[in-house]
């Protein structure tokens, strides 16, 4: 009788402590379960970019480009096609990826509020209406990355918001209303209330212990029931 009585006890407080934050772990899982993540992501309002071949004839040497761009050394120096033009990326050493015209040698980067514009605008697949363009040193931390960056609001009814790199030049991500949802959400679901990326803290870890404990002590409560039924039910046949 005594077992079951500090079973009693212990799982009725533990599952008072507990109970609510049990909850939230299944509304925070269902809830990101249900979502769409390619929606999360605002892949759907990316538009396909053209492949286009590069003429490498009247093109720059990458020894060119890395002299263009400034820096002494670099780790690579790479060609790709920006915005329907030709361009080196340049790694250096030391500091941010610079982007060098690749006809002329002459340094893009960092790119200006109108470039930034036309980027975000020619990788959304409609054309909606630009609400607002902020050069962000210390960008939000849905951002996810240290800054600078363009940050290019939308007004196309999901709340997009696109984040452009000044140095490269490129989309680096993108962030809407349903990406906000689904991060409060894993806030809820890994009890990160700050930086929403630890998974492995002290709070998380108590949590899931005091769980842990108050589904063992409904166990034993189960078991000693079910153990009181049967002898009854034996009783009651004798």
């Amino acid at each position: 009788m005594t077992i079951q009585r500090w079973a009693v006890r212990i799982h009725k407080w533990l599952a008072l402590i507990v109970g609510i934050q049990i909850i939230l772990w299944i509304v925070g899982g269902f809830g990101m379960a249900v979502l769409d993540i390619e929606k999360v992501r605002g892949e759907h309002l990316v538009a396909p970019q053209a492949v286009s071949a590069l003429d490498m004839a009247d093109l720059i040497s990458p020894a060119e480009a890395l002299a263009g761009s400034g820096a002494e050394q670099a780790h690579t120096v790479t060609l790709s096609s920006w915005m329907g033009q030709p361009v080196y990326h340049v790694e250096p050493l030391v500091g941010a990826t610079l982007m060098v015209d690749a006809r002329n040698g002459a340094l893009l980067s960092p790119i200006d509020e109108e470039t930034a514009r036309r980027v975000a605008l020619a990788d959304h697949i409609a054309e909606p209406e630009i609400v607002s363009v902020e050069f962000l040193v210390d960008p939000p931390r849905e951002y996810g990355r240290p800054g600078p960056v363009w940050q290019v609001n939308f007004e196309d009814g999901e709340g997009t918001r696109t984040y452009v790199s000044p140095a490269t030049g490129q989309v680096v991500t993108h962030r809407n209303d349903r990406w906000r949802l689904f991060d409060f959400l894993w806030m809820l679901h890994i009890m990160d209330y700050e930086e929403r990326d630890n998974f492995n803290h002290p709070l998380i870890i108590s949590a899931a212990a005091l769980a842990m404990f108050t589904v063992f002590a409904g166990l034993v409560l189960l078991i000693i029931r079910m153990r009181r039924t049967v002898l009854m039910a034996m009783a009651r046949r004798d």
